[in-house]
């Protein structure tokens, strides 16, 4: 299936609304994270030339939230996660189209997880975590993905190297980090699948008080000192990129491919 940047939208904020709905339903916390809250704050809906939206849930709550929307999601979107769908490469959970993939059309849900104060434990954690997120994202690569019968055989063989490594020793690890520091009395807290590295780490009041902003028509959850947030993440966060990068994107046809 191809979707314009316009119809990906369509379905972003379709999933969107269902998974807020229930959060606000079940009394289950999250806020717009990263690109999403700079969109709520900045659009007023999602960034035009975005591609995908994201949410953090506390990680004492992910789980929770991941079986509500199992048994209250409409037919037409189901959850991908380790957990609910059997897919063992998604190691936090994502909401995707019933009977298509999650790599291209999916609502992240990241975990919001408890951190240390002290800004060099924090990035030994990060680095850790990548660490894991790079030996996880070659165990469960699949052979599908990949044309050239050079990656093929550079595959096969970064596989045989990685045999003696499972992937659940790898989501034992993952898990294990996540819930290192309690997220109820940690001082810091942060999203350690982010891009931002240690740019997304935040003291834990940051995360107490949310506003509600526009979304489109919806009504979202983003952190109240967004001001702070967004500028420790994108600077001048007002600021444009530039027209043709936004362009680029814009004129982007998506393939999204079916579940086999």
């Amino acid at each position: 299936m191809e979707l314009t940047a316009g119809e990906l939208h369509i379905y972003l904020l379709k999933m969107l609304k269902e998974i807020v709905e229930i959060c606000e339903k079940h009394k289950i916390t999250y806020f717009m994270h990263g690109g999403s809250a700079l969109g709520a704050v900045r659009h007023k809906g999602p960034v035009p030339w975005d591609d995908d939206a994201d949410i953090v849930v506390p990680e004492n709550q992910i789980n929770k939230l991941c079986n509500v929307l199992c048994k209250e999601l409409s037919d037409e979107f189901y959850v991908d996660y380790y957990l609910t769908s059997g897919n063992k490469e998604r190691k936090f959970p994502r909401v995707g189209l019933t009977g298509y993939k999650t790599d291209v059309l999916h609502i992240d849900l990241f975990r919001l997880v408890g951190l240390p104060e002290e800004s060099e434990i924090r990035e030994k954690i990060v680095k850790k975590h990548n660490r894991i997120a790079f030996l996880f994202h070659w165990k469960t690569y699949n052979f599908n993905n990949v044309r050239k019968r050079r990656n093929i055989i550079t595959l096969a063989l970064i596989k045989i190297l990685l045999l003696p490594i499972t992937s659940k020793f790898l989501l034992r690890r993952y898990n294990r980090l996540c819930s290192l520091h309690p997220y109820e009395y940690a001082p810091y807290r942060g999203c350690l699948a982010s891009d931002h590295g240690v740019s997304n780490h935040f003291k834990k009041i940051i995360y107490d008080e949310y506003v509600m902003c526009e979304y489109e028509g919806l009504k979202v959850r983003v952190v109240k000192e967004y001001d702070l947030y967004l500028a420790q993440l994108f600077g001048n966060y007002m600021e444009l990129p530039p027209e043709d990068v936004r362009n680029e994107k814009l004129n982007t046809v998506y393939n999204v491919e079916k579940l086999k």
